[in-house]
């Protein structure tokens, strides 16, 4: 009750701040009435860059008050959300707005499966941002493994088509082709070092090693 009483007092405090871009929150058993409270901050004119709940024993209810602002979150570009009680439906909310403007997810030591990189990988198709996703200590399978490298493969694709066709909307009206969105590159997307390895077909991505995969 307190931690969520404070978290309250705090976001009000904090909420129309011009210079607080970093946010580190973690251990603090917000739950999620606590994590509803914080989601308050995340608004157009938010200057916040980095949040971090780590656990916090956030739950699908606390993902949902997140993910209902991450859209109109210009600013930010990395969420911690590390050791939680997220599974596939605490993911779901996230995914369904594509990850909003982040680059950068920390799902670490939750309680997901497979059925949560299927969520997840709905979301990395249809994202124009993401980066990094951290789902060590949780899925451990190599039916994730795949369901999450076709979608990294899906969402080249798609970026390459859209480039394809600006370049020939662009060479039709006689015009100079200007660049377009990079896509991102997906560093990792496994738990464990041993394991890290790309998928065949998925020479682009970039697979991180261990210390490589922390939130910055």
């Amino acid at each position: 009750m307190a931690c969520r009483d404070g978290a309250i007092v705090l976001s009000k405090c904090l909420h129309d701040s011009k210079s607080l871009t970093r946010l580190d929150l973690s251990e603090n058993c917000l739950g999620d009435e606590g994590c509803a409270a914080v989601a308050t901050l995340l608004h157009a004119k938010s200057s916040l860059v980095h949040l971090v709940l780590d656990t916090n024993k956030i739950s699908v209810a606390g993902v949902s008050a997140l993910a209902a602002v991450l859209p109109s979150a210009l600013a930010l570009r990395s969420l911690g959300l590390a050791h939680n009680q997220l599974c596939h439906a605490g993911v779901r909310p996230i995914a369904f707005v594509s990850f909003g403007p982040l680059e950068v997810l920390d799902l670490r030591g939750n309680i997901m499966d497979e059925r949560a990189a299927r969520v997840l990988a709905d979301g990395v198709v249809h994202s124009e941002a993401i980066a990094k996703i951290d789902v060590r200590e949780n899925i451990n399978s190599r039916e994730a493994m795949s369901i999450l490298g076709r979608a990294i493969r899906d969402r080249t694709r798609r970026f390459k088509a859209k480039e394809r066709k600006e370049k020939l909307a662009a060479r039709k009206a006689k015009k100079p082709h200007t660049a377009g969105e990079t896509l991102p590159a997906m560093n990792y997307y496994w738990v464990e070092p041993h394991e890290l390895r790309p998928l065949p077909g998925t020479s682009a991505v970039a697979v991180a090693v261990s210390k490589a995969c922390t939130i910055s």
